[in-house]
């Protein structure tokens, strides 16, 4: 669970940025104000459905809430063509015929998805920067 580390700072903090109290939170979003305590308190933490609720209703965005960063807009233009292609469209026939929700958890997991790829550079590079120092080392 290290990449969620910090996320009850942040589900606080999403949550006074609401301007919701930690009781109405829980009132709106079904669960018990002990529940939501013990996920700030990082005791436990949600299913991705309490997630992408809560995120929708504080207007944070689920990659922030569960990763602690936040996908700039410009981040979000770099995936996006001017024409959208065949599967594109598809998708989005797609996506259209699921709720709201359903919608929301796709959304997360594309975020989830992105984060992971840009991570994952970030670690390759290091790794051949390393190698490069480690070479001229030896050298």
């Amino acid at each position: 669970m290290s990449q969620l580390t910090g996320f009850g700072k942040r589900l606080k903090q999403s949550i006074k940025q609401s301007h919701y109290t930690q009781k109405k939170i829980s009132e709106i979003l079904g669960i018990n104000q002990d529940t939501l305590t013990n996920y700030i308190k990082e005791k436990t933490y949600p299913k991705i459905d309490f997630l992408i609720k809560l995120s929708q209703l504080t207007s944070t965005q689920l990659n922030w809430l569960i990763t602690g960063t936040k996908i700039k807009l410009t981040d979000r233009n770099t995936y996006l063509a001017d024409t959208p292609t065949k599967d594109e469209v598809r998708i989005i026939k797609l996506l259209r015929k699921l709720d709201a929700i359903e919608r929301a958890k796709i959304e997360g997991m594309i975020e989830i998805k992105i984060y992971e790829k840009e991570s994952k550079k970030m670690e390759t590079s290091s790794t051949y920067v390393k190698e490069r120092v480690t070479t001229k080392e030896l050298a």
